[in-house]
């Protein structure tokens, strides 16, 4: 400390994090609490590249992509396998093409590579989600297709597996972003706020899982295609006006409420409903996504 200048001690592994060295400058700031923030302007904002190694060795597939997932969602660069990769290279390919910009790279019988080809500085969390409730909106469309339609492809409902693939990507980003909260330039939301988007997407996700569920109950349940006309008629009109609802909550529709309690006591089961297993099947379905949107709304609020 001189007579016009003050030090600052700045720790080991934050210097070595954004590679600073003697005679890099640092950008000082103060937010409104009076607290210091210290940038770099030089070095890099992007911390180290995160390796991370799964030994494959008799796990099974969901074993394998659970491995995978954590490793994405934490942020790996490259992620390497070790071991018989013989036994597992048609696991290993199938389950990176459930990922967005996770790719193999390099590989041999006892090892093999992938790495994320991202930039975590250029993606848009709040673009991601936009995008999630755009497929949810045109799944709900092919759900209610199907019901007028009476015919369902397979792959009607394969919408689901791409709302993962960007909510994956999405929960990257604000790990990423949460991490490196205090290092970056340009702060799109707050901490708090990242903690809600995280909620949010998992609701997204919950609301396509239920999708899903009622895609394969129209392609596979012989007791649906013998429910009566009338009630196959009922299902329809509480499925377009839940999707309606859907889409009216993305765009922040306030005279919203009304049509959900509307919708909600609709949905209640009466005594002739309750008797027919493949109704009440529905119905729960219909109320727990209407439960999930109510949570979806209030989460949006608060952003």
């Amino acid at each position: 400390m001189g007579d016009s200048t003050l030090c600052v001690s700045l720790p080991k592994f934050w210097t070595e994090q954004f590679h600073l060295s003697k005679g890099d400058h640092l950008n000082i700031d103060a937010d409104s609490s009076g607290n210091i923030i210290l940038t770099p302007t030089s070095g890099t904002l992007e911390p180290e590249k995160k390796i991370m190694k799964i030994d494959i060795d008799n796990m099974t597939k969901n074993e394998l992509y659970g491995s995978i997932n954590r490793s994405y969602i934490d942020g790996a660069y490259e992620i390497i396998f070790e071991g018989d990769t013989k036994q597992k290279v048609r696991d290993i390919r199938d389950i990176l093409t459930w990922f967005v910009s996770l790719e193999l790279v390099k590989s041999s019988k006892d090892h093999m590579v992938s790495r994320v080809f991202l930039d975590n500085s250029e993606i848009s969390i709040m673009n991601l989600t936009k995008e999630i409730d755009t497929i949810l909106a045109n799944l709900f469309s092919r759900a209610t297709d199907s019901f007028k339609t009476d015919d369902v492809s397979p792959d009607a409902f394969q919408s689901t597996i791409e709302v993962k693939k960007l909510a994956k990507l999405a929960f990257r980003s604000i790990n990423w972003q949460v991490k490196n909260y205090h290092s970056l330039r340009k702060k799109e939301y707050s901490i708090q706020q990242l903690t809600i988007i995280w909620q949010l997407i998992e609701n997204q996700l919950q609301i396509a899982e239920s999708l899903d569920v009622l895609g394969t109950e129209l392609i596979d349940s012989a007791s649906f295609r013998k429910t009566k006309n009338k009630d196959k008629k009922r299902l329809l009109e509480h499925l377009m006006l839940l999707g309606t609802i859907f889409k009216r909550s993305t765009d922040r529709d306030s005279g919203l409420h009304k049509d959900i309690e509307s919708l909600d006591q609709e949905l209640a089961l009466d005594p002739e409903v309750a008797q027919d297993q493949t109704i009440c099947h529905f119905f729960d379905n219909y109320r727990s996504i209407l439960k999930i949107i109510r949570r979806m709304m209030e989460q949006t609020m608060l952003l």
